[in-house]
């Protein structure tokens, strides 16, 4: 009996046990478990991964050969933040493999935190924060425009060191009444080019844009339209120092609204010929995302019919533009996109809004794979009457932000805020400046997955436009 026993002792496979998940982060944990290795030589290892398929293995761990459970703990990293993962404990030894039971953890989720924008001196009606742009975590360019008087828009530029936003002087404009900027983007820490318009004596509209060389900003030349009764631009993505596209919309003679393109070569920019739908009246481009300086994609929105706004994108390849296919949500009323982040070629989120079959409008996201567009509506805050997405940044395929507004069960607007992991998009919990009567975020900025800077504006309880900034990390 005594020999049956040892031999059954020792042909017995091992046990695993799995136990609770510990150390939890934004992008790590730490995996426990008991193994008994039933006195035979065992190692253990975990599997893990978003489901109970795993997909990934922590390396083999020997325990030797003893007859009682041992602790096993192994600590993972390269997780996504606020992402539900599935794992288990897995034994080894020459009589056979034996996982333990499946169990899950939860990361940490990323915090959004407010920041303190200024106000210029003397701005009696409100101040804005439109575009973001980092090159790193300690490098970010906001722009805008200020208010000084009821009739006067005034641009604005900040800038982010990675601890304060400080306002920083930008040059007049020749002949210019009003000035705002709509977008940046900064391809350098001592690179950026911010977009926008201005507006002369006579109320005429004009592009504009201006370059920032590490150390003063300065104007650039901007071609406007021949037929051009006004123009802007509203987006602009640099590829590099030495390649911008900048799209927005000129309205001309034929009282058309039309969409507009331009590239900057390093040295000048130049108007490029961009596609409108056919028997529209209405069209323009809001955002503009490059992954090299053949290969841009923009998104806007063109009127269809007499009132019916509906969602659209084109493709720069170099040479031309072209106009994509955006397919429509299924019982949608009416579509806009405001924003667009390209990781790759092949890999774009486009962000805005649509309005469903109950006339709600909820937020849209738009993704490119390289060969078409599809369409989903990310998860809107609990209460939330009506969302929309006004931005994103993309880091990689599987790692976006987004950032908009919602409007909440007591008809109040809040900022909004998105996380997409490669598989769904989830809300993360952004704040709001005490006391506000509204506010909203305009655009975002991620260095890195969990490193994100937001920029807009908000109503005090005094009734004054102020701008708003905060940071995610």
């Amino acid at each position: 009996m005594n020999t049956l026993i040892e031999s059954y002792r020792r042909t017995s496979a091992p046990t695993a046990i799995t136990k609770a998940a510990t150390n939890l982060t934004q992008s790590g944990a730490t995996l426990n478990g008991l193994a008994n290795p039933n006195s035979l030589a065992t190692s253990y290892f975990f599997e893990y991964g978003p489901t109970t398929a795993y997909g990934s293995k922590t390396a083999e761990v020997a325990i030797g050969s003893g007859s009682s459970p041992v602790v096993a703990s192994t600590a993972v990293g390269g997780l996504e933040p606020g992402n539900t993962y599935h794992y288990r404990l897995v034994a080894k030894s020459s009589a056979g493999t034996s996982p333990g039971a499946d169990q899950t953890f939860t990361t940490a989720n990323p915090t959004w935190t407010l920041q303190t924008a200024p106000a210029p001196e003397g701005t009696s009606y409100g101040t804005v924060l439109k575009g973001v742009s980092c090159s790193s975590v300690s490098a970010c360019t906001a722009v805008g425009y200020s208010s000084p008087s009821k009739e006067i828009l005034a641009m604005l530029v900040e800038r982010w060191n990675g601890t304060k936003w400080e306002i920083q002087t930008t040059p007049s404009i020749a002949g210019a009444k009003e000035t705002r900027l709509e977008s940046v983007s900064c391809p350098s820490a001592t690179n950026c080019i911010a977009a926008g318009s201005y507006t002369n004596a006579s109320s005429n509209m004009f592009p504009m844009a201006l370059k920032w060389d590490g150390t003063k900003w300065e104007t650039m030349s901007v071609p406007a339209p021949e037929t051009a009764i006004l123009s802007s631009l509203h987006g602009i993505s640099c590829s590099s120092t030495s390649s911008c596209v900048a799209v927005g919309l000129v309205f001309d003679f034929s009282f058309t609204q039309k969409t507009l393109a331009m590239h900057w070569d390093g040295t000048k920019w130049e108007i490029r010929s961009t596609p409108n739908p056919a028997g529209t009246s209405v069209s323009n481009l809001r955002a503009v995302s490059c992954t090299a300086g053949n290969a841009c994609t923009a998104v806007g929105s063109y009127l269809k019919g007499e009132t019916t706004t509906t969602a659209q994108a084109m493709r720069w390849n170099g040479t031309s533009w072209a106009v994509q296919t955006v397919p429509a949500m299924e019982g949608e009323k009416e579509s806009d996109l405001f924003g667009v982040s390209c990781s790759s070629a092949s890999a774009c989120m486009a962000t805005g809004f649509f309005k469903n079959s109950g006339g709600t409008k909820v937020g849209l996201v738009d993704s490119w794979n390289g060969s078409v567009w599809s369409g989903q509506s990310p998860p809107s805050p609990s209460g939330a009457k009506e969302a929309a997405l006004g931005s994103v940044s993309c880091t990689a395929a599987t790692s976006c932000g987004g950032v908009g507004n919602y409007r909440d069960s007591s008809g109040i607007m809040r900022t909004l805020a998105e996380r997409w992991n490669g598989a769904n998009w989830a809300v993360v919990a952004s704040p709001n400046p005490e006391g506000a009567q509204s506010s909203g975020l305009s655009a975002i900025a991620c260095s890195t997955g969990v490193t994100c800077e937001a920029t807009g504006s908000y109503v005090s309880g005094a009734g004054a436009n102020l701008p708003l900034a905060m940071g995610m990390k």
